[in-house]
């Protein structure tokens, strides 16, 4: 039913938090801090599907000039970093530096011809006729290219040579890291999707796994890197501890919601513009994976409740500010009298990410802000919003023609509630679509 109520909410800022003042009675709405900032009720924490991924993948080549004399491991085995996976033939590794070492002696006796051909050039040009300078001086810079190029050619050569030689002298080839061999195409016939080569050899490093998962701009406050998480299992009571390491701001998704029931009843298909959201995948950095498996579905939950690790601080999108100075700003907030008023508050940091300023003092979770806008004037009478505005059957007094009972139309399964792609979970039975998450 929480995400019921968050979406019913966004409906309700569409059409009404804009701060503007009803027809009568000129009162202004104003929304929970605690809201705006993603937090829900102080003290209730965000929910995000996450499913466990691998960090990397190590992928063994096959030299493709030699023979593999001994496979000595199978698919899904385990393997130690340095252990041998398999064995190129010394022989023909021997016959194969023979070859390029008689190359490189090939290579430069042309050289020598080359320039040998061009010393006489240079004699002959002496004796031509004046006429003929033009024909021999080309002549003569084709030959100094074609040496160049030859020289060029031969240190090529000569580092392949190197290099065959110290694969002469190595001839086992070792796993670089622990890990489970996932895949081998020792026949080379196994092609991907793409038409490319399979690896001779892949493994996945151990413990290297990490979670992914996503949030949406709705929900940004909350996901900061270096923010420590829990990991929940679906299926018992086991919880791991990590930290955001990564935010793709890059690869966004995008979703909307389809054509939104306005509160007056009426259907607008321009409204999904309005719900539209992009969703943005983050990952987890697990401190320990021991019980964790390759693909398994989790909960994530910010460990401490807050974008900065204090359950109390207030990460404040930039456009709720005015009069934003180097020595603070100001916010449209509601006063003990349920009066509006114009209030001064101190900015800490700014995350540039999420567009959000840190509010050190003037605004806590538990107070109620405007949108602001032109119509807002000190003094003014507030309508409220938070969650407690959404409970079954309930709808704010200065609403009247709200339809209460249409939030149990549009959830009629309060236990099966399919959230906003990439949007929190505030439930133990809500239901996931996992499919956006498993890249």
């Amino acid at each position: 039913m929480k995400i019921a109520k968050a979406l019913v909410a966004i409906l309700l800022v569409c059409s009404l938090f804009a701060g503007c003042a009803s027809e009568n009675g000129e009162k202004a709405s104003v929304q929970a801090v605690s809201m705006i900032c993603g937090a829900g009720n102080v003290g209730m924490q965000n929910r995000y599907a996450g499913m466990v991924s691998a960090r990397g993948e190590v992928n063994i080549e096959k030299d493709e000039n030699r023979e593999v004399t001994e496979i000595l491991v199978h698919e899904g085995d385990t393997v130690k970093a340095g252990q041998v996976l398999f064995t190129y033939d010394t022989e023909q590794a021997s016959l194969l530096v023979e070859r390029a070492e008689l190359e490189v002696e090939q290579m430069k006796a042309g050289i020598t011809d080359k320039k040998n051909a061009r010393d006489q050039l240079e004699k002959e040009k002496k004796k031509a006729g004046t006429d003929e300078q033009l024909s021999y001086t080309l002549e003569i810079q084709a030959c100094d290219a074609d040496i160049r190029e030859a020289e060029y050619n031969l240190k090529l050569k000569e580092k392949e040579v190197e290099r065959q030689k110290e694969a002469f002298e190595s001839t086992e080839v070792v796993s670089p890291v622990d890990g489970q061999i996932t895949s081998m195409n020792t026949t080379g016939d196994s092609y991907d999707a793409n038409g490319q080569k399979k690896p001779y050899i892949s493994l996945m490093e151990s413990g290297a796994y990490r979670v992914r998962g996503l949030f949406n701009e709705n929900n940004a406050g909350q996901i900061v890197e270096g923010a420590p998480v829990r990991v929940l299992s679906r299926v018992d009571d086991s919880v791991w501890t990590g930290v955001i390491s990564f935010i793709d701001w890059e690869h966004p998704t995008s979703g909307n919601s389809g054509g939104v029931m306005m509160y007056d009843g009426a259907y607008a298909e321009d409204a999904a513009e309005l719900t539209s959201s992009s969703s943005y995948p983050f990952y987890v950095e697990m401190e320990e994976s021991e019980g964790l498996r390759l693909g398994q579905h989790v909960y994530i939950e910010i460990a401490d409740g807050s974008a900065a690790g204090d359950p109390a601080s207030v990460y404040l999108p930039a456009y709720y500010l005015v009069d934003i100075t180097e020595e603070g700003a100001s916010v449209w907030a509601m006063n003990s009298r349920e009066k509006l008023e114009k209030r001064a508050v101190t900015l800490g940091e700014y995350e540039s990410a999420t567009d959000a300023y840190e509010i050190r003092e003037g605004l806590s979770m538990e107070d109620y802000i405007a949108f602001p806008d032109e119509t807002l004037r000190e003094g003014m009478a507030c309508t409220t919003f938070d969650e407690s505005a959404f409970e079954p059957n309930t709808m704010p007094e200065d609403y009247p023609d709200m339809d209460t009972g249409s939030s149990k139309e549009m959830f009629p399964d309060e236990e099966a509630v399919l959230p906003e792609e990439g949007g929190a979970l505030m439930g133990e039975d809500a239901v996931i679509d996992e499919s956006s998450i498993a890249g």
